[in-house]
């Protein structure tokens, strides 16, 4: 079987870590599971399909280091098969840190997510 070599920016590391990540659109945080993780980017797995270009804020919470949040661009989704937990495997390219995180005119206005989340109102 042929090795391949990966053309990237930097080295993937594996690991398994829980990450939330949010937009400027979600009332609270959406869980997913991290694979692998870079100097520039990062693989995770999701319920949600979201489109290449849409920038979101990565979450992760340590017992040791405290609470992270790295502004991230996504760079490619791709639907998984033949899986029970996870439909999306997403790619993401780390952004660097606002200076103004306060201040969102910077952030382009994109569609974020292709199947919309429906919340209804009950009473």
């Amino acid at each position: 079987m042929p090795v391949t070599i990966e053309q990237r920016k930097s080295e993937r590391f594996g690991h398994e870590y829980i990450i939330k990540f949010e937009d400027d659109l979600t009332l609270s945080p959406i869980y997913a599971v991290s694979y692998n993780l870079s100097e520039t980017g990062m693989y995770f797995k999701s319920l949600i399909e979201l489109y290449p270009g849409t920038h979101i804020r990565l979450i992760t919470d340590d017992y040791l280091l405290g609470r992270k949040i790295v502004p991230a661009m996504v760079a490619w989704c791709k639907r998984l098969e033949n899986t029970t937990t996870f439909r999306y495997g997403i790619g993401v390219e780390f952004l660097p840190l606002e200076k103004n995180a306060g201040l969102k005119a910077f952030l382009p206005i994109v569609q974020q997510m292709k199947a919309p989340i429906r919340m209804e109102r009950r009473v």
